[in-house]
């Protein structure tokens, strides 16, 4: 049994890591082998003596010769070069000229600038060729529709004038299904499908108008500049008929996973019914409550067809018990289940001490950890900066300011938690110094505690347990335990207060009880949620009593108005538990039969992602993106490496990005890179005569000092985005 569990470990760790990292060094060597390749042919072809072709710097691997040119692979996997008899790329020029007729100083300027060009094009041709490839294989990619809209972004507040109904029968239903659409409404909503952006961009004018993936819009946005806007064509499902309609919508600039911002719509992807659980090995789940398994398909929730993710949400909005009736589609056949409703806040938000809400919509943070917050969209149209001090950030759930006590979701396999003993279901009634811990008083403890350890108690099957010894790690700069928790909705025990909240205004304290909502009898905080949403804009007063005094008589709480600064259900989420699983993103396979189709899809996806490049560059000087969405070497293998872990199809389409976006940025007129040699080549032609050997060299230098030194700054930034990512 050990023998065969030694065998399964090993062969994870080769299609987990092994595999995925030589794809990537092969695809990442081919890209390398083109773009010198041009050179070399081209190089042969005017005359010139070709001393080395080298894939790699720094020391010699392997190699050999093959008549006058030695062929060699070196150690550092980051480039290549071809060391032509007369040119020195790194290395400083001297006055003494090389007369050697097969030298490439004494070839004329328009075959030296074949050769330095020969590079780029090559890369070019690659990448139009692994294109035709992946799309003639097909390829899945996020579908063009939208999965959520965000509030105050464009897309939330686009008006869309409906110009044809039904696609079947215009002005009528289709299959006699009712439709109720107006002719003109507000927002884009979850599954509207864009099928058409219009503007006047160049990027729009290579790819098309026509829009195949979410990726396409995505781009399009981040490319932008801040006074932008587009035509944007919508189809929209209403009662089983499409309807089309078209919207004018400019972009708005947001804030990234990465950090930093970037201009967006204000739209994120959808997905779809299936659930994915690839990562759930690494957990230990309660059985009882984790009862989805991998490939299963919602098919109704609530006893409510469910035939688009968006849908669930829908249903959950009106489900005020701990759990709903959810149908799945396993293999061949239909299974029910008994799945429990989570809340959640929605979305981040900040809360001034005051206990003025910030939605994530109207503030920024700096780019550093601990970096100033400033608030971008106030009322009154100003700015202001705070420190993070200033803000507090709300626990996973935060109504009125009050927060659940935590259950254990899941727990870490090998991690603290699980050597402590700590299963998933446990109630956290302890934890360090503090009884009834927040999430932030978990992180923070375990921050002070680190290596010394601390105790945990935890309440399992309605008791308290003997308190667990559990000794944080570091990983990734943070002192974790290795568990998951989320909000303990079976109960009103109130965890903790927000400083300045509606609840702390009105007395309210960690380990209270919540016993109604005005004269609604509530038992657990689905149900608290479900009175506050009837109460909404009326007068609301808490019964409460303490938990650790069962004979204390019941108080009130006046919280008074509740008003959308008080309480706005928009800032929560009901979802399916799902504690080791997702759902998976709906996709759409891009696919072209013919050589004819596919060349021409290839053509407009090289140019675009050339022109995307420029475009993105541009950005990046005008600070309409941020530095923090920039990968060097070793955040592109981090992603190249993740791209073949789920396809080969999805790493040859990545390839073939990479070697567009290679071609382009050698060809910027940057001493150094080809296109920096490009430069001194028209300038020789102009004047007539070559640069003088002190200033190119003097150039060349400074060039490369500059060079290295984005190099370490990107490599950098690289290594901290994977330690605390």
């Amino acid at each position: 049994m050990q023998t065969l569990a030694v065998t399964l470990a090993e062969a994870s760790f080769l299609s987990h890591w092994i595999w995925p990292i030589l794809q990537f060094v092969v695809g990442l060597g081919l890209v390398i082998f083109v773009h010198e390749l041009g050179h070399f042919l081209v190089a042969k072809a005017v005359g010139i003596k070709v001393e080395r072709f080298a894939l790699g710097f720094g020391p010699r691997l392997i190699g050999f010769q093959w008549g006058e040119t030695d062929y060699c692979i070196k150690a550092l996997p980051l480039g290549g070069y071809i060391k032509m008899l007369g040119q020195e790329d790194l290395r400083p020029a001297n006055e003494v000229e090389d007369l050697d007729p097969r030298s490439y100083n004494a070839k004329p300027v328009w075959a030296r600038l074949c050769v330095i060009s020969a590079g780029v094009v090559m890369n070019v041709i690659l990448a139009a060729v692994l294109f035709v490839l992946v799309v003639m294989i097909g390829m899945d990619s996020p579908a063009a529709v939208v999965g959520a809209v965000k509030k105050h972004f464009p897309a939330s507040q686009a008006v869309i004038a409906w110009h044809s109904g039904p696609t079947s029968r215009p002005g009528g239903s289709a299959g006699g299904a009712a439709t109720t659409q107006p002719v003109v409404t507000t927002g884009l909503e979850p599954g509207d499908r864009i099928v058409r952006i219009d503007g006047e961009s160049m990027i729009l004018s290579v790819i098309g108008n026509r829009i195949d993936r979410f990726g396409r819009i995505a781009l399009l946005a981040v490319t932008s500049d801040g006074d932008d806007e587009y035509t944007m064509t919508v189809q929209r499902e209403v009662g089983g008929a499409t309807w089309e309609g078209t919207t004018r919508l400019g972009v708005r600039m947001g804030a990234t996973d990465m950090g930093g911002e970037m201009y967006s719509f204000g739209i994120a992807s959808a997905h779809d019914t299936t659930i994915d659980k690839g990562g759930a090995g690494e957990w230990l789940t309660d059985e009882r409550l984790d009862v989805f398994e991998d490939g299963d398909r919602v098919v109704s929730v609530a006893g409510r067809a469910v035939r688009h993710y968006w849908q669930i949400g829908e249903i959950l909005q009106g489900a005020s018990a701990p759990a709903v009736d959810v149908v799945v589609r396993r293999g061949e056949k239909d299974v029910a289940l008994r799945v429990p409703v989570w809340l959640n806040v929605a979305k981040p938000l900040v809360f001034l001490k005051d206990g003025t809400k910030i939605n994530e919509e109207d503030y920024r943070t700096g780019e550093g950890e601990g970096d100033a917050i400033e608030l971008t969209h106030l009322a009154d149209g100003s700015r202001r900066t705070l420190e993070p001090n200033d803000v507090i950030r709300p626990e996973p759930l935060d109504l009125l300011g009050m927060s659940p006590a935590l259950v254990v979701v899941a727990v870490e396999k090998g991690s603290a938690a699980e050597e402590a003993g700590l299963k998933a279901g446990d109630v956290v009634v302890h934890y360090g110094d503090h009884p009834l811990p927040t999430l932030a008083r978990i992180l923070e403890t375990s921050r002070k505690v680190g290596e010394k350890g601390t105790r945990i108690a935890v309440r399992r099957d309605g008791r308290t347990l003997e308190v667990f010894d559990v000794i944080p790690r570091k990983e990734k700069g943070q002192w974790i335990v290795g568990m998951q928790n989320s909000p303990h909705l079976a109960d009103t025990v109130v965890a903790g207060v927000r400083p300045g909240s509606p609840a702390a205004r009105a007395g309210l304290e960690s380990g209270c009880v919540i016993d109604k909502v005005n004269d609604r009898p509530v038992k657990s905080w689905l149900e608290v949620f479900e009175a506050l949403k009837a109460l909404r804009g009326r007068e609301v007063t808490l019964a409460y009593r303490r938990s650790d005094r069962p004979e204390a008589e019941t108080r009130t709480a006046a919280i008074g108005v509740l008003d959308e600064s008080a309480f706005d259900p928009d800032d929560y989420r009901r979802m399916l538990y799902m504690p080791a699983g997702r759902f998976r993103p709906l996709l759409v396979t891009l696919r072209r039969e013919g050589i004819g189709e596919a060349l021409g899809w290839s053509v407009r996806e090289t140019g675009g992602f050339m022109l995307t490049t420029y475009a993105s560059l541009r950005a990046l000087i005008k600070g309409n993106v941020s530095t923090k969405g920039v990968f060097g070497p070793v955040g592109m293998g981090d992603l190249a490496i993740s791209t073949a872990r789920t396809s080969s199809i999805n790493l040859i389409y990545l390839m073939a990005y990479f070697s567009a976006i290679i071609a382009v940025l050698n060809f910027l007129p940057l001493p150094v890179v080809d296109g920096g040699h490009a430069v001194f080549l028209i300038i020789e032609k102009i004047r007539g005569r070559p640069v003088s050997v002190k200033v190119m060299n003097i150039v060349q230098m400074v060039g490369l000092v500059l060079l290295l030194g984005v190099f370490v700054a990107v490599t950098f930034q690289d290594i901290m985005r994977l330690i605390t990512s």
